[in-house]
């Protein structure tokens, strides 16, 4: 990955629960060098909540998806243990780097 100075990681976010709401969105949020522009969650509803209460703009139910439509620089797989091995290994295909 060969980045500018200054330009923020285009970060996504795969999986809405506990874990993202109350520990990694907010510190994302939160960092001058991040730009979080998605989350992933079969929750729509879920997502939609997230995204409007830290101004996400976009939201997907399927990880596939947002790794088609969304730049992405890095994903955190925030999923159940047993998704993280297809999901990390689809966003390396897209040529994403995981967290």
């Amino acid at each position: 990955m060969s980045r500018k100075m200054g330009i923020p990681l285009r970060v996504g976010v795969a999986g809405c629960g506990s874990i993202a709401q109350v520990i990694h969105i907010p510190i994302l949020k939160k960092h001058p060098d991040v730009n979080l522009q998605a989350l992933c969650d079969l929750d729509a509803s879920k997502a939609a909540i997230l995204a409007d209460k830290f101004a996400i703009p976009h939201i997907y139910e399927d990880i596939d998806d947002m790794l088609n439509r969304e730049d992405l620089d890095a994903i955190f797989i925030l999923t159940p243990n047993s998704l993280h091995l297809p999901m990390s290994l689809l966003a390396l295909e897209y040529g994403v780097h995981l967290f």
